[in-house]
């Protein structure tokens, strides 16, 4: 398969390559040709970090034609994962994540410690309030150390700053691999922005949408993708609210609280 069948193939799937370039602020840092993935990927996530490709401004990108090839190559003999497998594909992502972020700032907790007992060290040999003796021959020494405590304490403050930075994003990433973050709320905004997906497809598929013509909704091509697209928003639709009747249901709605009816507050001590 060379680069141009492998565009094609991965046209058929929905997944898009456009060709472009970097646009480095770094001074003296050249632009360099980059391969950016788009469309429809998701299902196929999984895939593309497995060829170790990463996300950039919420893209995946490739660095070489040869990458575009292995991503088609891969895709052929893999099926698209349901919306399920993605949530828990994302989960264990996340609590990688979470395990990773954990290490560093362990890491960087035992230099902030290491500078920590640096500083301390050099402090405790100088004896308190001594000033600086100008002239003397422990002048150099002296403003050294000054020097060397300074530097010590400052790197001790940056590393353990950073640790505690790097602490709340694995309490964040182990909390969204628990699900910690799918409240009745959200689970509720999933819903209706499925729902608003869903019709607007239809009204693409019916003809109605503003802003596309005629010859477009009659192409037997695009009315395909739209249908592939809607049976995949169908289906995240499907588990948002499966997820909701795991957690009870939604005990309120517009459905059955109308204006004018009262609301009982029951206080607890």
């Amino acid at each position: 398969m060379n680069y141009e069948q492998a565009k094609e193939y991965l046209q058929t799937l929905g997944i898009r390559i456009i060709e472009s370039q970097t646009t480095p602020t770094r001074a003296g840092k050249n632009p360099r040709p980059v391969w950016n993935i788009t469309g429809n990927i998701a299902g196929y996530e999984q895939v593309l970090y497995d060829l170790e490709l990463r996300k950039y401004h919420g893209k995946f990108h490739a660095w070489d034609e040869d990458t575009v090839i292995k991503i088609a190559e891969s895709l052929e003999n893999e099926t698209r994962l349901t919306f399920a497998e993605q949530q828990q594909a994302k989960a264990s992502r996340a609590s990688y994540r979470a395990g990773r972020l954990q290490e560093r700032a362990l890491k960087h907790l035992s230099k902030s410690k290491t500078h920590y007992g640096v500083y301390r060290k050099i402090a405790d040999s100088i004896p308190f309030g001594q000033p600086i003796l100008v002239g003397h021959h422990s002048e150099k020494r002296h403003r050294r150390d000054a020097e060397r405590i300074h530097c010590n304490m400052r790197k001790h403050i940056d590393e353990q700053n950073y640790a505690e930075c790097l602490q709340e994003r694995a309490v964040t990433a182990q909390a969204k691999s628990e699900n910690k973050h799918q409240t009745l709320e959200y689970l509720g905004n999933r819903i209706q922005e499925c729902q608003a997906k869903l019709n607007s497809i239809q009204r693409r598929l019916d003809g109605k949408e503003l802003g596309i013509p005629n010859s477009t909704t009659n192409n037997p091509k695009v009315r395909e993708m739209w249908e592939q697209e809607k049976a995949q928003i169908q289906e995240q639709l499907d588990y948002w609210q499966s997820i909701v009747e795991e957690k009870g249901g939604v005990k309120y709605s517009k459905n059955n609280i109308q204006v004018g009816d009262w609301i009982v507050r029951f206080v607890t001590k």
